[in-house]
């Protein structure tokens, strides 16, 4: 045969062990395994939407514990207001009470409003009281024998002295006008004449029966009035009880001046009998306790 006289060198069969093995399946493969489609997005989207409603709800909490807080400094600013105005209050009436005792100690008595012999009232005892606050020029503008509304008088509305309305006090009061009055009750501090063509009665200090810390000589009323007019607080028997502290009516107290000089932070909730005892200059009746601060 042909095959058996062929005298090529026959090609050996390599080794087993050269020969490249044959991937199984199972092996592991040092290429990187095909990608798998990521759900990334999903989560991130879930998470995104957990996010906003929890913000939602946040949100809608978040606006009202805003407000919450916003009237809560809005409460407190109006405070803080009510307490400052209620201090240059104090300020102002402290100096107020000096110039009534020096008009006492000069004339021998309490300044009073002033009345027409017919009793039709003419100044207030504000406008008396000018010369001892350092105001004698504005005093000599006024005709002393005409009402505060004359065509003399009623222009010196607008030369209202500082002492009688703070810049907050006359932004609520108006222009002219002042919370600071007194009572003209029978017995009070500012009493009017007895009968028409009578005299303003003048108080002595040994006209305060009941001691000058115990009686009421001027109040932060609720309503002011134009500072030359006549027109003080009655709370006689029968009258309603005036509206007080005008100036800072969210303020707990009302700043009072006491007879004595001495302002005191009156209680605005005081029981309308113990205020009568206050402004009663001569009831002979303790002034029961815990009307002040």
């Amino acid at each position: 045969m042909a095959d058996e006289f062929d005298d090529r060198p026959r090609r050996r069969p390599p080794d087993d062990e050269d020969r490249p093995a044959r991937r199984r399946f199972g092996d592991e493969d040092d290429r990187p395994p095909p990608r798998k489609k990521s759900n990334t997005g999903v989560v991130i989207g879930i998470l995104v939407g957990v996010f906003v409603l929890c913000c939602g709800g946040l949100g809608v909490g978040g606006y009202f514990l805003v407000q919450g807080a916003k009237k809560v400094v809005e409460e407190a600013q109006t405070a803080m207001a009510g307490a400052m105005e209620a201090e240059q209050s104090r300020v102002n009436l402290s100096q107020i009470g000096t110039a009534i005792h020096k008009h006492h100690d000069t004339t021998m008595a309490y300044p009073n409003n002033s009345y027409a012999p017919d009793g039709k009232p003419l100044l207030s005892w504000p406008v008396h009281v000018l010369p001892y606050l350092g105001q004698d020029r504005l005093y000599k503008q006024f005709k002393l024998d005409e009402p505060w509304d004359s065509e003399n008088n009623k222009p010196l509305l607008s030369q209202m002295p500082a002492i009688y309305a703070s810049p907050e006090a006359r932004k609520k009061a108006g222009d002219g006008k002042t919370f600071y009055r007194g009572f003209s009750a029978p017995r009070g501090m500012f009493e009017k004449p007895s009968r028409p063509g009578a005299p303003a009665p003048k108080l002595k200090v040994v006209d305060v029966v009941d001691g000058t810390a115990n009686t009421i000589l001027v109040i932060d009323a609720g309503e002011a009035v134009e500072w030359t007019r006549p027109d003080d607080l009655d709370f006689s028997a029968g009258k309603p009880r005036p509206a007080l502290g005008g100036a800072y009516p969210n303020f707990p107290y009302v700043m009072v001046l006491m007879v004595d000089g001495t302002v005191k932070e009156m209680n605005r909730t005081v029981p309308d009998e113990t205020l009568r005892l206050l402004i009663d200059r001569m009831d002979d009746t303790p002034i029961p306790p815990g009307w002040d601060q």
